[in-house]
């Protein structure tokens, strides 16, 4: 009986808390309460609740980390525009702080790696997103 007891406690912990932080609590607790009807000692019912709990808790860990990750490998649109290759509509020269290319059907401010000026209409590639900047090397075409 005090394992279901305990399992409504972790159920309402459960409940009230923001993240899965006491449900493995609960289907411990319910192993322990089953291991008990079926006649197991006292201590046996702590060690049933005790590698439940613990099965349950680094299964579920190991399948968020994994949801977690795959989340994570997803490019964003910054990720996204690194290694594109654009073309100069305005010339790139770092002194004068001017530069600009088409990328995608986007104009975009850049800044040469080298502070090398690149003419209009040639190939560069973007090397990073810094804010509103690219920073772009030569390209090839």
């Amino acid at each position: 009986m005090i394992w279901l007891v305990f399992a409504v406690i972790f159920l309402v912990v459960e409940l009230l808390a923001p993240a899965l932080i006491s449900i493995w609590f609960v289907i411990g607790s319910l192993a322990a309460a089953i291991s008990g009807l079926l006649g197991l000692s006292f201590m046996g019912q702590i060690v049933v609740f005790l590698v439940t709990s613990l099965i349950f808790l680094l299964v579920a860990r190991k399948l968020v980390s994994k949801i977690l990750k795959k989340d994570k490998i997803e490019k964003t649109n910054k990720d996204a525009i690194v290694g594109q290759k654009g073309i100069v509509t305005e010339e790139i020269d770092n002194l004068r702080n001017v530069g600009r290319i088409k990328l995608s059907g986007v104009y975009w401010t850049v800044y040469s790696d080298n502070d090398e000026i690149i003419e209009v209409d040639s190939i560069v590639e973007v090397l990073e997103v810094n804010g509103v900047k690219l920073k772009v090397k030569r390209g090839e075409r």
